[in-house]
């Protein structure tokens, strides 16, 4: 899949702020930036269960 600049867009969460620290002392430890992290997480999980499944 090729990202294009209009193809991406902002999105904000809420989470603990030990767990975001943590986050992201990990992911520049790796070497990884936090958003690219975040894309993944959400593939995956998008591929595991489904866009159908997201509103059962």
């Amino acid at each position: 899949m090729t990202e294009k600049k209009d193809d991406i867009v902002p999105i904000n969460f809420k989470c603990d702020a030990e767990l975001a620290e943590q986050f992201k002392k990990v992911t520049k430890a790796k070497g990884y930036s936090q958003s690219l992290v975040l894309r993944e997480l959400m593939k995956e999980y998008v591929k595991k269960n489904g866009q159908a499944n997201l509103f059962d």
